[in-house]
């Protein structure tokens, strides 16, 4: 089976169809600066899913109840403790910002742990960013002090390569499985594997297990989102509301920040491969991280704060912390308290990190 990265990858902002026309692309000062005098610019102000930047928000009009609500969480915790593996194409284990956060590396299809990328594709390096980038001065992932091991996966995905994936990140101990891709067409194997995983991981407690809605804007099919058992993960765009292409049903489970109109800064393949110039993907860049795959990490990042404050919590009581802090966005809202459009809602870090006991 061929496997879809949600979003394979980035987006085209200028001319990219949105479900009010054209996307336009806006400059801002911070970047009329860096065009100008090429000097070092942060990026911090633009990281609107997790950040709130009054002027920022502002200038891009940004709903101010955009972001995942983490100010409170973020100057206490960082992830620290706490091991996700990250499943996805290829990683640049030499970009500065992430090396000292890679544990190890493994490429399924060839059995060794080089997992560099071959051609200018990015993906898993975006996804890894927005976990762990960690550059005081330019870019911050949401649990910088987290340990990431990466498995490479083929793009033409075989059930043993899915099955050698989760039996590496789960003989390696990993907490939780990012996932931000699906095929689709999820076999029976593959589907009873992830859900041992699910509830044998952690010495029974569970690891949570979290995967990309995908970018169709179609009911979620037979997916590996919409196993019972996984975290399915949608997106929301700047103004608080469901992406346009984001899959949806009734599998979904919760939504985060993934654009639409605004992409996520993240990084970019180190050098001059990659999608950008640069090391970075700015918010407006011409090339931008948009799509469920950003969605995706942003909630395994939740979740491993969650972990950090308490390593004890089982997957059942993550999923219910989280089914009962995620805020409700506009929708129909069943008596289960779920939406089709949202699952049980967008994630919100500081309401979640409330209810956990330590």
């Amino acid at each position: 089976m061929k496997v879809l990265l949600s979003f394979l990858v980035i987006f085209l902002l200028t001319g990219c169809f949105s479900s009010s026309g054209p996307m336009s692309r806006s400059i801002d000062a911070n970047e009329t600066q860096k065009e100008a005098t090429n000097k070092p610019v942060t990026y911090k102000h633009q990281e609107w899913h997790f950040i709130y930047d009054k002027s920022f928000f502002e200038f891009n009009k940004i709903d101010k109840d955009a972001h995942i609500h983490a100010s409170k969480t973020m100057k206490e915790y960082s992830g620290k403790g706490v091991t996700i593996a990250v499943i996805d194409d290829n990683l640049d284990t030499s970009h500065p910002d992430i090396r000292d956060a890679i544990m190890m590396t493994y490429n399924v299809e060839e059995n060794t742990t080089t997992v560099a990328p071959l051609t200018d594709t990015s993906h898993g390096t975006a996804v890894v960013g927005i976990l762990s980038a960690n550059d005081g001065a330019k870019i911050k992932g949401m649990v910088p002090n987290a340990k990431i091991i990466f498995i490479a996966i083929p793009e033409i995905l075989t059930d043993s390569a899915v099955i050698k994936a989760f039996d590496f990140a789960q003989k390696n101990k990993a907490d939780i499985i990012s996932c931000s891709w699906g095929t689709n067409d999820v076999s029976y194997i593959v589907r009873e594997k992830i859900k041992d995983v699910v509830h044998s991981g952690r010495d029974g407690k569970g690891i949570a297990v979290v995967f990309a809605s995908g970018n169709d804007s179609e009911k979620i099919g037979d997916d590996e989102s919409a196993i019972e058992d996984v975290i399915g993960v949608g997106s929301t765009n700047k103004y608080n509301q469901k992406s346009f292409f984001s899959n949806y049903g009734e599998s979904l489970d919760f939504v985060a920040p993934g654009g639409e109109y605004i992409g996520i800064p993240t990084l970019d393949i180190s050098g001059s491969k990659g999608f950008s110039s640069g090391d970075y993907l700015d918010y407006n860049d011409e090339n931008t991280f948009i799509g469920t795959s950003a969605s995706t990490p942003i909630v395994s990042a939740t979740i491993a704060l969650m972990l950090e404050k308490n390593p004890n919590i089982t997957i059942f009581e993550i999923y219910n912390i989280l089914k009962n802090s995620s805020d409700k966005l506009d929708g129909n809202y069943g008596i289960s308290g779920h939406s089709e459009q949202y699952g049980f809602g967008k994630i919100n870090v500081d309401q979640a990190m409330k209810m956990i006991k330590q």
